[in-house]
């Protein structure tokens, strides 16, 4: 009887752990699932990257969030210098 292949890891071999959220910000892995995988079954190496591709869409939705919060901040501030702007160029 055969063998079946494994889940492949999620490595990309470009690996910037983040100490902060123990995760690695390359692959969305936690520093356990990463020291554990060698040995991981089939179904835990595909709830890794199920667990792992959540955190990777987590962490992307909530940067998107933060570039429209700073994007908004960016033109209510712009706004608010030229209204102000205005108000000085008129004669008194």
């Amino acid at each position: 009887m055969m063998r079946a292949e494994l889940a492949p890891s999620p490595c990309r071999g470009t690996c910037r752990y983040d100490e902060a959220a123990n995760m690695c910000r390359d692959c969305g892995r936690l520093g356990r699932e990463i020291a554990g995988w060698s040995g991981a079954s089939q179904a835990q190496r595909l709830a890794v990257r199920i667990a792992a591709a959540a955190r990777l869409n987590e962490r992307a939705a909530a940067g998107r969030l933060n570039e429209r919060a700073a994007a908004v901040r960016l033109k209510d501030k712009l706004a608010a210098a030229h209204t102000g702007a205005k108000g000085h160029d008129r004669a008194p």
